[in-house]
């Protein structure tokens, strides 16, 4: 059991795969200086609960992409809005909240970036 409480939900139904080009993409950008040898500076190490969170957020970020992509498709069908108004107010929340995880989940991922490059 590694999945703890205070997770804030990180695992997601994706598979352990999913997102890892992000993750090389995200990787390879050394930036400048970086074949300079021994006068770049050294990559600091994360936390443990940091490496574990910055190697989760791009297959989690992909994954409220696509519900977010899901839930856009489904509000724009106009046989949506006919079925029941708490469903359409329910997905229409989610809609708007799924928009705050991305940014969120796009801040963390942008502040453990930082940490690692120094």
């Amino acid at each position: 059991g590694g999945e703890g409480g205070k997770s804030g939900g990180a695992s997601s139904g994706a598979p352990k795969g999913a997102g890892s080009g992000a993750a090389a993409v995200a990787g390879a950008s050394a930036g400048p200086g970086a074949s300079g040898g021994a006068t770049a500076p050294k990559p600091k190490k994360l936390s443990y609960k940091d490496q574990r969170d910055f190697e989760a957020l791009p297959a989690r970020i992909e994954a409220l992409e696509a519900e977010k992509a899901a839930l856009e498709a489904q509000a724009g069908d106009p046989a949506f809005y006919a079925g029941s108004q708490d469903a359409v107010r329910a997905t229409l929340a989610r809609l708007e909240q799924i928009g705050g995880e991305i940014d969120a989940a796009y801040e963390r991922w942008a502040a453990l970036e930082a940490l690692r490059a120094g």
